[in-house]
């Protein structure tokens, strides 16, 4: 069977099939940076991009084997490509800068992020550094040298998030959308929401695929479990089309992929795929729902307002992000949190983030900031170092927020001055810049005193 029609049978609907061609200029001779190259959805977006012949084609990911065997399969398939693997970390600031340094990227990707639902509801601590300190990073190293054009891969599950990754996936948006140094030099900002893309690494495809080999059972969370799924090929067409159709700038794509799949229908067509009878040869059993997962998607246009493109799958919505001091205020207390390993100051500062937020990620936000802390041991008062701690945290909480403008001195007078901007020896030094070097003496700012001890936080994540 090909895979054109296997997307048909598994989804009841034919598999999507675009014309890259008006694209070929936003690829044409330029140098495009890929970031998370090596996953599922970055490596087909290479496949996808390397035919439109770039300048250079710079794969940027952490994978050591995955990324060595995309380069191969592209060196082979494009002999004359210029295409550069580059094994970084996007939370490494100064690897970072070196890579934008060096090849100067005039389109960067950003497709770098963890995205499956309930390993990052038991890993918030992580999925915060790499979705939300990651995006920051790229988009500033962006910015600081040179690009053009930053797209950003979001995903459906930043519409009124319920889930960790729906969280960080919505603060990046308005990272890239609403911190205003960002946009002063002139780079074109874009995102792209992607619902469940089929088949992709660590998908439902494959496991269902695994337990079908084991002879079952197909395990399902509920019988009227509903998802919205594409496939990588569509996902990467839809992707690079929406961030070169005009109009776009500053704004997210939608890809409507048709109404939300019911679960047991999706599994009941791969089993009869290889011949098999659900429920005769291979049983389904409903293990519930797993923390962070909901029961029904609906349409990306039903739950946000949104207008039509000239192509019928995308729709895109204006980004009206709020920038200036709140929001970098907001992102120093997480940030602060997160170097200190406070998962849930982590959590409560990424709600406050987000405050469209629903359960259950609104329930687990309740349930830790009521929480009492610290504990009070059968026959001990709340006394001691937990009584300082707790003195010093209400301290720091009381303490007025220090101005988004920073004094600082002009080397080249040596005099104390007041700017909008400030300059570092005669270099622009953006607000952006400043909350990034601020992390250094936010690592000693006193955590929460809401829940557990540090230690334990870090073992339940």
């Amino acid at each position: 069977m090909s895979a054109d029609a296997w997307v048909e049978e598994l989804l009841g609907r034919p598999a999507v099939k675009l014309d890259l061609t008006p694209i070929r200029a936003d690829f044409q001779s330029r140098v495009i940076l890929l970031t998370g190259a090596a996953g599922s959805i970055g490596s087909e977006l290479a496949r996808q991009i390397a035919p439109l012949k770039p300048a250079r084609l710079v794969l940027l990911d952490r994978s050591e084997s995955d990324l060595y065997f995309l380069h191969l399969e592209l060196s082979e398939a494009h002999p004359a490509l210029s295409v550069v693997p580059v094994i970084c970390d996007i939370t490494n600031q100064t690897r970072l800068a070196q890579v934008c340094a060096h090849h100067r990227p005039e389109y960067v990707i950003h497709a770098a992020a963890y995205r499956h639902v309930a390993l990052m509801e038991a890993n918030v601590l992580e999925a915060v550094r790499n979705n939300v300190l990651g995006t920051l990073f790229a988009a500033t190293m962006a910015v600081r040298h040179g690009a053009a054009k930053f797209l950003l891969v979001s995903s459906d599950k930043a519409i009124r998030p319920s889930t960790v990754v729906g969280a960080t996936k919505r603060v990046a948006e308005r990272i890239v959308f609403g911190l205003a140094n960002l946009h002063r030099s002139g780079t074109d900002f874009r995102a792209v929401r992607i619902g469940n893309v089929l088949a992709s690494r660590g998908s439902v495809i494959q496991m269902f695929e695994r337990q079908l080999e084991a002879g079952g059972p197909i395990r399902v969370a509920h019988p009227l479990a509903q998802a919205n799924f594409t496939t990588t090929s569509e996902a990467a067409q839809l992707m690079l089309l929406a961030g070169s159709l005009p109009g776009m700038a500053g704004a997210i794509a939608m890809l409507e992929m048709g109404e939300p799949v019911r679960m047991l229908d999706l599994v009941e067509r791969f089993i009869r795929s290889p011949g098999k009878v659900p429920g005769n040869d291979i049983r389904i059993v409903f293990t519930g729902l797993r923390p962070g997962e909901v029961l029904e998607e609906g349409r990306m246009s039903a739950l946000e307002p949104s207008l039509p493109t000239s192509t019928e799958v995308i729709r895109i919505k204006q980004a009206p992000e709020s920038s200036g001091p709140e929001l970098m205020e907001k992102l120093s207390q997480l940030f602060a949190a997160l170097d200190v390993g406070d998962a849930e100051g982590v959590l409560t500062d990424l709600c406050e983030l987000v405050p469209e937020c629903v359960p259950p990620l609104r329930q687990s936000h309740t349930s830790l900031s009521t929480r009492p802390w610290p504990p009070t041991q059968p026959g001990r008062g709340v006394t001691g170092l937990g009584e300082k701690r707790r003195r010093e945290h209400r301290r720091l909480a009381q303490r007025p927020s220090e101005p988004a403008e920073l004094r600082v001195i002009d080397r080249r007078s040596g005099v104390a001055c007041r700017r909008k901007t400030p300059r570092h020896g005669g270099r622009r030094h953006t607000d952006v810049g400043a909350l990034i070097s601020q992390r250094t003496h936010l690592r000693t700012r006193v955590p929460r005193m809401s829940g557990p001890t540090q230690a334990s936080q870090e073992t339940s994540t």
